[in-house]
């Protein structure tokens, strides 16, 4: 909910926002009424009413479609894409925001991405890069238009399925926010189709759930952001800090100022923050984690679990001391230098990764996130097609063949444009200064603050750990380098192996029961227990589960078989259970493990062999029960198969029937079977 003004809380770092932006400015120099009828607008809306059939009077709809329309055609051509987090989740809520404006046009169906031309047409002297990734942006928009479309046909079926099952004509507003939150479903469309049904939804108590959802993102923002952003200390904070750590894992320096609970302190007693004049540590940053190691002084170690940039660029070290620090100490800074050496191997090999993708799929591979610790690699990339798997071993080899090379890791600081100049490659997300680090690691060129091995060799060698898709267009490549490769990898595998066992003593099972019974059987398979060093070795452990799984189904089968062909050869095992009643003989017995199609031929053949009589089975497998009865025609008018089946379905739980003289049925519970198969004796 909203406070008063009176009540607003003051922030540290006071500023005038005069929104003299490029479209306000030319909206002022054109005379314009708004922003809107300039000709940074105007050439859409005129597009608009074309697709509509409607003259644009200063309605809304115009104007909400103009401005997600080129809002998602500068981000997608700056190499963002649809998905369901972070900024793909942003431009996802864009497409279908226009989308619903121009339902209320009368839009039926895509037509976002027809408008994309004109955007292009319009900016394309200024931006030249649009017109390269126009045909994309265009796809991209029409698929994502084309998936929300099936996306609202789901949300109307779910809609209709709330409206059959409610009690009352007025719908929950908690059932509309799952609407909304699952489907993509607005508010005011649920409105609007309850309306014509002659139903209303609690709106109060969507407006709760809404209200709640954004309290969750607002606390899942954390309080780093705050200490960062936000923090009145910090950002009066001002005095200057050297990051070392390229040059130097350790380095004598000064305590310039301490923290605890976001306010500055002059010591420091168990957890909080420290500054130093100079440091080695890195601040996690561009997807790579932070340094961790030791700050030592006279009195004290501090040691630092994380590390982040300050507002005026400071690296906060956050730890625990064991004594007490005060501002001004002198003190020896130390990164764990193992742990930072692993994570310049993964950073590397995330660098060469994106080169190789680019080789093996094209050039249209663009990344869309990545995080790089001491143990592994994570590479999301956007990419415009099928990958297969021999792609993904491809890439593999590609990267080790690049780590094989062994050549030194070259790395200048130049001007922003003269590295792209040199064909750097630059993030969407990153925010550049106009001198700029370039990073080359043999034909991979980036830009890039963070850690690297001085030699690719170092990186010794290179494995992809998964390969999957996260949504439209977006895949996600985890991997692992040197050391790590063994251990990551069997992480991976060790699922298959646990299903290995499981299937192998199944067999091993199935082979004894066999065995009891005097039938022989084959079931051979080879294991390769081989530690996997590549991602070829997962697709091989995948597909040598699947095959085990394939020989114990055909093995189990094989079993079956066997058991049936021999039950129906020698039917003297049901010898003992013939009884002779009233001028009749009959068998009510229990079996296990058959398949239903086989107790219809059992009965047959039983009832083949004691002549005119009754058989009963009760057949018990996967802890459920099925019931079959047959009797011969000359005992129609004394026995009923059918109401015998029946109330013995009834008793397990389950249900059946059938004619007088044959009928199956089935149930549940088989905890009563004895009492079911005596009772029916004695009525016999």
């Amino acid at each position: 909910e909203g406070i008063d003004r009176k009540d607003y809380q003051e922030l540290p770092s006071k500023n005038i926002d005069t929104g003299m932006g490029l479209e306000r400015m030319a909206s002022i120099l054109q005379n314009t009424k708004t922003n809107f009828e300039t000709d940074l607008f105007f050439p859409i809306i005129e597009e608009i009413c074309k697709i509509s059939g409607k003259e644009y009077n200063d309605e809304m709809s115009f104007k909400v479609i103009a401005d997600h329309v080129k809002a998602l055609t500068f981000a997608l051509s700056d190499g963002a894409s649809f998905s369901n987090e972070g900024r793909g989740y942003v431009l996802r809520r864009l497409l279908r925001r226009a989308s619903r404006y121009g339902k209320k046009l009368g839009i039926e169906g895509p037509f976002i991405y027809k408008l994309v031309p004109v955007v292009v047409s319009m900016m394309s002297e200024i931006y030249p890069n649009l017109v390269e990734k126009k045909d994309l942006t265009s796809k991209l928009i029409l698929k994502e238009e084309e998936l929300f479309g099936k996306t609202l046909a789901s949300g109307e079926e779910k809609l209709e399925q709330i409206i059959k099952n409610a009690k009352s004509n007025v719908i929950s507003g908690v059932e509309a926010f799952k609407l909304y939150d699952t489907y993509g479903f607005p508010c005011e469309l649920t409105m609007e189709y309850l309306a014509e049904k002659g139903y209303t939804i609690k709106k109060d108590e969507f407006d709760d759930c809404m209200l709640k959802q954004k309290e969750r993102a607002r606390l899942a923002r954390g309080k780093e952001v705050s200490m960062n952003t936000q923090n009145e200390a910090m950002l009066k904070f001002e005095e200057k800090s050297v990051f070392v750590g390229y040059e130097t894992y350790e380095t004598n320096a000064k305590v310039i100022a301490l923290l605890k609970d976001g306010e500055l302190v002059p010591e420091l007693n168990g957890e909080g923050h420290i500054i130093l004049d100079k440091t080695p540590f890195y601040a996690e940053k561009g997807g790579q984690v932070a340094d961790t190691g030791t700050i030592t002084g006279s009195e004290f170690t501090f040691i630092v679990s994380d590390v982040t940039e300050a507002p005026h660029k400071q690296h906060l070290h956050y730890g625990k001391t064991d004594g007490t620090i005060k501002v001004g100490d002198e003190v020896k800074a130390t990164i764990d230098t193992a742990r930072r050496e692993d994570i310049a191997k993964n950073h590397s090999a995330t660098h060469l990764l994106q080169e190789a993708l680019k080789e093996a799929l094209n050039e249209s591979v663009i990344q869309a996130g990545s995080r790089v610790d001491e143990t592994k690699l994570r590479f999301d990339f956007t990419y415009q097609g099928d990958i297969v798997e021999q792609e993904i071993i491809l890439v593999e080899n590609l990267v080790n063949e690049k780590i094989a090379t062994k050549v030194d890791t070259i790395i200048e600081e130049m001007s922003l444009e003269e590295a792209k100049e040199k064909g750097a490659i630059a993030l969407f997300e990153e925010k550049y200064d106009d001198t700029v680090r370039v990073v080359t690691l043999y034909d991979s060129i980036e830009l890039c603050g963070g850690t690297h091995v001085k030699n690719l060799g170092d990186i010794n060698r290179f494995a992809i750990k998964s390969f999957e898709s996260k949504g439209a267009n977006v895949f996600r490549i985890e991997a692992t380098t040197d050391k790590n490769v063994e251990q990551e990898l069997y992480t991976v595998i060790s699922p298959y192996n646990d299903e290995m066992k499981k299937l192998l003593e199944k067999a091993k099972r199935i082979i004894n029961d066999a065995q009891k019974e005097n039938i022989n059987l084959n079931f051979d398979v080879h294991i390769d227990n081989s530690a996997p060093t590549s991602y070829s070795d997962i697709i091989y452990n995948r597909l040598e589960v699947a095959n085990v799984r394939e020989k114990v189904k055909e093995l189990e089968k094989n079993y079956k078989t066997e058991k049936e062909k021999k039950a129906l050869e020698d039917l003297s095992m049901f010898d003992k259970e013939i009884t002779s009643s009233n001028g009749y003989k009959y068998i009510v017995t229990q079996t296990s493990g058959y398949e239903v199609s086989f107790l219809k031929q059992l009965v047959d053949r039983l009832l083949e062999k004691i002549g005119s009589g009754f058989v009963f089975i009760a057949n018990v497998s996967n802890g459920n029960v099925n019931f079959i009865a047959k009797a011969h025609k000359d005992l129609g008018e004394k026995i009923d198969c059918g109401a015998i089946i029946k109330e013995a379905s009834t008793k397990s739980a389950g249900n059946g029937g059938g004619s007088k003289l044959f009928g199956q049925g089935g149930g549940t519970d088989i905890t009563n079977l004895d009492e079911i198969l005596s009772n029916i004796k004695e009525k016999l």
